[in-house]
């Protein structure tokens, strides 16, 4: 029963695996829909949306929203309802978590008008989960709670475990680990009286990945093996290759890889068959981590390269952070030095790529919520005018008898009062509320910048260093005349990767902003770009002597260096005139290209991470940006910084 419960783990399962029956059962509901009576298409439709859930989101929220439509016109509340929480579980699913919250708390209405208890128990736990993947811990707790307590009045014995259950997940996020291994234990005692093998399976699960965050690998093995004979009996594929493949990670973890190798492959077998790709990137790295331990390093790489196929696949973008970060520290123990960096590379854009998508999303968020207050806030005003009106009038069927133009004068001013408190409220909230998200941008971009400088350092001290001592080792190396080739072209390739790596550091933070201010920043600029291609660059630095402040000289170094990106990546120009001018604290940028220009039009609706960035730093240095290009003649940019007013 889908409007029962809806489990929350702390181990997720995924199976992607839609067969033949499932298939079949769309098919089915599909045909039986233009034949069925108005009274039962809604039903067909909310069947179908759920049928949908796994295959295609966009066919399930359509049906769903058919289903919606077709209950309200025909007042059934009950199919209403149920077709509401529905669409909540697709949202939640696709992470648009507010939008499932109103669906739930819309079908929450009707089902405490109905008094359907039971239906109401499942929301208040669907409800919990929402706010616990929101990360609102306090409010998960609050509603799981009140689900249980429901649930224990109901004696519903499968209700109270899962709450438990979920109870116990959110105590864990919360880093309370002793409440999250006593509401386990109670959530499995119930499921082990019940007999309920797949909910004790699950509990075992959840208890042993504590175990093994908390290094207790014994107690995690000794849950594991629990759960694999009861995974084995139940034979359900997704639960067996989760607990073998967390069994196969934790012998790891104490040495004992070769019993860890074929655990790790059987479940590696099951989730081929099940095409589970988000489960078969996490075989794939425990495969290449017990293969690297084993020294069979051929058979790591390999597994490393499928799991990193797999998660390009599913544009997992943290899988494929991650996937990097661990392939060039293992090339780098094995002394593949130029591998290694490679791979850091990746790891570094990927990383940067996930910093902007979540930089980007919290603006996002941010302007939701402004956009929300601020929809609160005018609803309260026409309230409050309402009432007044409402009074007003109320006085005048009292006194009808009074001077009319008095009135009359007092309505006027009273509307002119409130227009004018209106007004001041307005802008005194919209000035509140852009000065609260610049300060959160300023945040989150000084956050930003010192991870950038942290890489940087991190690359030029630990990676540079150990380029430089190879450098100097295979410089010492006496070699025979007939190798003396192969000797210089091993130099050259050493010098090739410094360079590299110097280049990567430099873009991450050039160590002479910090170290000389705006002016040595962009002369080591100007001579990096003059040696990087084939346009020529001509920089005029003037009215340095003494340095902005911090937050000025980043952010306008950024929105340089990005425009200048820009022009080598788009303009196919062959010079650049860069003029940077400090006069009574503005100050002026200007760049002009020859290259082919481009649509502005098309640039004040782009929504790529470049003029984002561009825009949200200049927002932070509330200067002023103005563009002149046409296509086929050229860019010129103005950029204009007061300081004194940021």
């Amino acid at each position: 029963m889908r409007n029962s419960l809806l489990i929350y783990i702390l181990l997720i399962l995924v199976n992607t695996n839609i067969g033949r029956a499932q298939n079949a059962k769309i098919d089915s509901l599909r045909n039986l829909l233009p034949n069925t009576a108005d009274t039962g298409k809604a039903k067909i439709l909310s069947d179908l949306c759920w049928e949908f859930r796994n295959i295609s989101s966009d066919s399930a929220l359509m049906y769903g929203n058919r289903a919606v439509q077709t209950s309200r016109v025909l007042k059934q509340r009950k199919q209403l309802s149920q077709a509401l929480n529905d669409l909540g579980i697709i949202y939640n699913d696709q992470s648009k978590f507010e939008k499932a919250l109103a669906y739930y708390r819309e079908s929450l209405i009707i089902r405490k008008e109905d008094k359907d208890s039971m239906g109401i128990a499942s929301l208040y736990i669907k409800i919990g989960i929402a706010y616990q993947k929101m990360g609102k811990l306090e409010e998960a707790l609050q509603n799981q709670l009140i689900s249980l307590q429901l649930y224990e009045q109901l004696k519903f014995n499968k209700g109270i475990a899962y709450c438990l259950n979920n109870i116990a997940i959110i105590h864990y996020n919360m880093g309370n680990i002793p409440k999250a291994l006593k509401y386990h234990l109670k959530s499995l005692t119930i499921k082990e009286k019940m007999n309920d093998d797949y909910g004790i399976s699950g509990s075992l699960l959840n208890i042993a990945n504590i175990y093994f965050e908390q290094k207790d690998f014994q107690k995690a093995i000794e849950y594991l093996n629990r759960a694999l004979s009861i995974g084995r009996r139940i034979n359900d594929k997704e639960y067996l290759s989760a607990i073998l493949n967390n069994l196969g990670s934790a012998l790891s973890a104490i040495g004992e890889n070769n019993k860890a190798l074929p655990l790790i492959q059987e479940s590696i077998d099951l989730r081929q068959q099940m095409n589970d790709s988000k489960g078969l990137i996490s075989s794939y790295v425990n495969l290449a981590n017990v293969s690297y331990n084993l020294k069979l390093n051929r058979q790591s790489k390999e597994a490393f390269e499928k799991a990193l196929v797999l998660s390009k696949q599913t544009s997992a973008l943290p899988e494929q952070e991650n996937l990097y970060k661990s392939m060039a520290e293992i090339a780098h123990k094995s002394g593949q030095l130029s591998e290694s960096i490679g791979y850091y590379k990746q790891y570094m854009l990927i990383h940067d790529s996930l910093l902007n998508i979540n930089l980007n999303k919290a603006v996002a968020e941010m302007s939701t919520k402004y956009e929300s207050d601020k929809k609160e806030i005018a609803n309260q005003l026409l309230k409050s005018e309402n009432q007044t009106k409402s009074l007003q009038l109320s006085k005048e069927r009292v006194n009808r008898n009074i001077l009319i133009t008095l009135i009359v004068l007092i309505l006027i001013a009273i509307i002119v009062t409130l227009n004018i408190i209106s007004n001041r409220n307005k802008m005194k909230i919209n000035r509140t509320m852009l000065e609260q998200e610049r300060l959160w941008l300023n945040k989150v971009m000084q956050t930003q910048e010192l991870e950038r400088k942290r890489i940087s350092r991190e690359l030029h001290d630990g990676v540079g260093q150990m380029m430089a001592v190879v450098k100097m080792n295979v410089s010492a190396i006496q070699v025979h005349e007939n190798f003396a080739t192969q000797h210089q072209k091993s130099l050259h390739l050493i010098d090739q990767s410094c360079e590299e790596l110097r280049q990567i550091s430099h873009q991450l933070m050039p160590g002479v902003l910090i170290k000389g201010g705006l002016k040595a920043a962009f002369n080591e600029l100007s001579y990096y770009m003059n040696h990087s291609g084939n346009i020529r660059f001509y920089f005029d630095i003037n009215g340095f002597e003494s340095r902005p402040s911090e937050l000025v000289e980043i952010n306008l170094y950024r929105i340089v260096q990005e425009l200048l990106n820009n022009i080598v990546k788009y303009a196919n120009a062959t010079e650049v005139q860069v003029q940077v001018t400090r006069e009574d604290e503005t100050i002026s940028v200007m760049i002009e290209d020859n290259g082919k220009g481009f649509d502005k039009d098309k640039l004040e609706k782009s929504t790529g991470n470049g003029w984002y960035n561009i825009n949200s730093r200049l927002s932070l240095l509330k200067g002023s940006i103005e563009i002149d290009s046409k296509p086929g003649k050229g860019t010129v940019v103005f950029i204009e910084i007061e300081e004194n007013k940021i």
